[in-house]
């Protein structure tokens, strides 16, 4: 993700915020997990491994997101050793987030609609009287 200007932004996390993580700066073998702490540009993650390597899941700290130019930068820094990954969200948080738009969407054209309605209503009275 990135702003107008080409940099870097953090994507907006709260705890629960469901994720896909990796030991791997290259990003194989992905995991779920949950952000347990959102921070300004990391997230201490709790995943739930699969068992394909040496470690079955639990807390990572000071993960990356995976559009941080940090990884390029310094790769060698994620890894289970020192229980650093780097992350994306999952599918079904980008889902829920686009249905959460959606909704706010909605209840926008909702607020507006019955706004009108009040406007016709406030005429049609001024008209039978």
């Amino acid at each position: 993700m990135s702003d107008v200007f080409g940099e870097f932004v953090m994507p907006e996390l709260w705890v629960g915020t469901e994720i896909e993580v990796s030991t791997d700066p290259a990003f194989t073998n992905p995991d779920w997990g949950i952000v347990v702490t959102p921070k300004r540009q990391s997230a201490d993650i709790w995943f739930h491994g699969t068992g394909d390597g040496n470690w079955r899941g639990g807390p990572l700290e000071d993960c990356w997101y995976v559009g941080d130019p940090r990884i390029k930068e310094n790769p060698g820094i994620i890894n289970a050793q020192e229980r650093r990954g780097v992350f994306r969200l999952s599918k079904r948080e980008i889902a829920m987030r686009a249905v959460a738009g959606q909704m706010e969407s909605l209840e926008k054209a909702v607020l507006a609609l019955s706004k009108r309605v009040e406007v016709l209503e406030r005429k049609a009275k001024a008209a039978m009287q």
